[in-house]
């Protein structure tokens, strides 16, 4: 048994410097990164499980031995998890997800207090000395789990020598299957005593797992940074990249030009890029410019180039762009090559829509130009006629005023002096103040609403006008206190000073009576004058200017003589 024990510890001792002085040389040699650190964890617990088989072999008590193995079960019920972990980093450069981590930390951690409590309930081990432990049904749980978690680590890490089977030699593929079988092989054997050896070769097992894993990594640079990341960098631009040598042989390229060529088996058999470009002639439009192109650049050893092309994918065509750039190391000199295929078939999509769009657009802002000329030349016939009323209701108003003042004169010259001078500065006043009118209305129109009052007001004034030219008006009315709005007041304004010049200027009427009343929201305004009348009325521009002022604010207007005599107006705006 001292045989045993000797031998045991000398082994454990002998693998834990080994370990150390690999590990040594891992970190001072090797580029620091999460995947090394992730390696040298892997290995902390290795020694940690390697140094106290050493300790529970040479303590003088089995009580003592007891600790050991606690600190001993740190690490072997750790290492599958930070195992897994490390080689799951190494396959997807990430770590697992928060909630695997959880689940795959939580069960060793179990696992752990059932070896810290088993002398309360023996369910790990039945019993422990210094020569053999007795293992309860708990520990073949705990080694399931282990077994679980070590055989989804070599799945993966098979799955990298597959998916990576091109870049790795015969000899690498040895030593990896080498390393992958020994630890499983010594655990079983160990676990269910299918040999007698006289200690757990386990951990020496994993131990010489890792350093070959660890050797082949550092020989062959397969855990270098650069070569774990250049498959992931490549897989994840979206567009095909080849990479390829001076002698136009394919060095690198990632899943898309697979996509593209839609051609994996054939894909695989490729060496230069000269074969690539025979299996996707048939696929090309105008192959034989694209092909004299990429040998126009090639053979006169140009710097850039950039095409377009269309080829058929998927029964579909796609539009893709092709660049070829040269790769150049730091003493200028050429390397290799380029070849970027992009896919712009979304863009080319979304630019003749947006050309359709522009054509509609152009359509439409003709469409809306031509509108705004008929809109500007409407507008401006409206503020002519605007002006064209204006001009008539209010020099019409005047002049008519002046010359019944003027014709009042012509029977008083030589006679009245006084009179004469009186009837001349009222009628300068009235021409003076209708070209004041005129200019106000032509510069500008109020938009204030006008109290009803103001409006009253304004009328007395014109009636006042007129009654200088010695007719005689009746005005009835009620002051009250509401306001109408600017096109109201405009509309009752204008028509009583239409209709006053028609009355002076074509009835010859004496008397002239108005009445202005607020009836249910709505403004009623009666004329009636006493003059000549007529059978037939003919709408001049002051009865068509009233119509549609009337028209305007939808309100209602009608006139006549009625038995031929005199002239009665009668308008209802609403307000």
């Amino acid at each position: 048994m001292s045989h045993e024990i000797f031998y045991a510890t000398f082994f454990y001792t002998l693998s834990a410097f080994i370990s150390i002085a690999i590990n040594a040389i891992f970190y001072l040699k090797a580029r620091k990164s999460n995947l090394l650190f992730m390696f040298l964890k892997a290995q902390g617990l290795m020694l940690l499980w390697l140094f106290a088989k050493v300790m529970t072999k040479t303590v003088p008590s089995n009580e003592d031995a007891w600790i050991w193995v606690v600190i001993q079960y740190i690490g072997v019920c750790y290492f599958g998890t930070v195992f897994f972990e490390f080689i799951y980093y190494y396959k997807k450069f990430k770590r697992p997800s928060h909630y695997i981590r959880i689940l795959i930390y939580g069960l060793p951690t179990i696992n752990f207090l059932m070896v810290l409590t088993n002398k309360y309930h023996y369910l790990f081990f039945t019993s422990v000395t210094i020569y053999q432990n007795s293992y309860g049904f708990w520990f073949y749980i705990h080694t399931a789990f282990s077994y679980i978690m070590v055989a989804i680590s070599y799945y993966l890490l098979i799955r990298i020598l597959i998916d990576r089977k091109n870049e790795i030699s015969w000899i690498q593929n040895v030593l990896f299957n080498l390393g992958l079988l020994l630890p499983i092989v010594a655990n079983i054997i160990h676990v269910f005593r299918l040999i007698e050896i006289g200690f757990d070769i386990t951990p020496i097992m994993f131990n010489i797992t890792l350093a070959i894993f660890g050797y082949v990594a550092y020989r062959y640079r397969f855990l270098d940074i650069k070569m774990v990341t250049r498959s992931m960098i490549l897989g994840n631009i979206h567009e095909g990249i080849i990479i390829m040598d001076n002698d136009r042989r394919i060095v690198e390229k990632n899943n898309i030009i697979e996509d593209i060529t839609q051609s994996h088996e054939k894909l695989k058999l490729i060496e230069t890029i000269d074969d690539f470009i025979e299996i996707v002639r048939p696929k090309i439009e105008d192959f034989e410019i694209l092909h004299q192109d990429i040998s126009r650049c090639l053979d006169a050893n140009e710097n850039r180039l950039s095409t377009e092309f269309r080829m058929q994918v998927h029964n579909e065509w796609h539009c893709y762009i092709l660049k070829l750039e040269k790769i150049i190391d730091h003493s200028k000199d050429t390397i290799g090559y380029v070849f970027r295929i992009i896919d712009i078939t979304k863009y080319k999509s979304l630019l003749m829509s947006l050309e359709a769009k522009n054509t509609d657009l152009q359509v439409v802002n003709r469409q809306l130009s031509d509108y705004l000329t008929i809109t500007k030349q409407l507008a401006i016939a409206k503020e002519r006629n605007r002006i064209s009323k204006e001009v008539h209701d209010i020099l019409g108003h005047s002049v008519t005023l002046v010359i019944s003042l003027l014709e009042s004169c012509k029977y008083n010259i030589g006679r009245n002096t006084d009179f004469l001078k009186e009837k001349t500065t009222q009628s300068k006043a009235i021409i003076r103040g209708g070209f004041l009118e005129l200019k106000k209305s032509m510069n500008s129109q109020l938009k204030d609403d006008i109290d009803i009052n103001s409006l009253i007001d304004d009328l007395q004034r014109l009636i006042d006008d007129y009654e200088k030219s010695g007719v005689n008006v009746d005005f009835y009315y009620k002051r009250a206190d509401f306001k109408l709005t600017m096109q109201v007041y405009d509309g009752l304004y204008r028509i009583c000073q239409e209709a006053l010049t028609n009355a002076l200027k074509h009835g010859n009427a004496k008397n002239i009576t108005i009445r202005i009343k607020y009836i249910a929201r709505t403004m009623d305004l009666v004329i009636i004058d006493d003059g000549t009348g007529s059978q037939k009325v003919i709408k001049g521009n002051g009865l068509k200017g009233m119509e549609t002022r009337v028209a305007d604010l939808s309100g209602f207007l009608s006139f006549g003589s009625p038995d031929g005599e005199g002239f009665n107006i009668h308008a209802v705006l609403p307000i």
